[in-house]
């Protein structure tokens, strides 16, 4: 800092120097500051020119896209030729006049979050094949079994009415017993197969 013992031109000058100084200071602390934001951040920052050229970049971007971070200054912006599952945002970077600077993209590496919802969809079509194998399953055994059980409950209905009628009373009661039998087995099937 110039001295300001002095009250004159010079010593207005050196006034005027020694705010240029502080307000200097003040940006290079500020530049740190945003630097070491930008730095710390774990999504990837690209900031493009106009023609969409990187001209900064964080370590961030540079993991993502597989490059170090000075690599990817001066090239242009998705000119690797490779997929990359991300989520972006951009915003039109403006000077002070409203001209278009360039862009700022932010981007996030979804790639584990992707796998995830892949292994969702999995589970539930497996839950969907498995629901319907079961589906299957039920309608062909309930066709396997209560078919021929009611097959066998309505030829004893139909021998019990002849026994009956015959008054032949050992078959009729035995005919029932084989009804009786046969009901309680197709109630058991029904509970297990709903």
């Amino acid at each position: 800092k110039a001295p300001e013992e002095r009250r004159d031109e010079i010593g207005e000058l050196a006034l005027s120097f020694d705010d240029m100084v502080d307000r200097l200071s003040e940006t290079t602390v500020s530049r740190d500051y945003v630097d070491n934001i930008v730095r710390s951040m774990g999504d990837a920052l690209l900031v493009t020119d106009p023609d969409l050229t990187v001209k900064t970049s964080n370590g961030a971007a540079g993991r993502l896209f597989g490059e170090s971070e000075e690599r990817l200054i001066g090239r242009p912006l998705g000119n690797s030729g490779h997929l990359i599952p991300a989520m972006i945002t951009a915003s039109v970077l403006r000077g002070g006049a409203g001209e278009v600077q360039g862009l700022v993209c932010l981007a996030q590496d979804i790639t584990e979050r992707k796998k995830v919802q892949q292994a969702l969809v999995d589970a539930k079509n497996a839950a969907e094949e498995s629901s319907l194998t079961k589906s299957n399953f039920r309608a062909n055994m309930s066709h396997e079994l209560r078919t021929p059980l009611n097959a066998i409950i309505n030829y004893s209905e139909i021998l019990l009415e002849d026994a009956e009628a015959e008054e032949r009373q050992q078959v009729a009661m035995d005919l029932k017993q084989i009804r009786s039998s046969g009901k309680h087995l197709l109630a058991l099937i029904n509970d297990v197969l709903d």
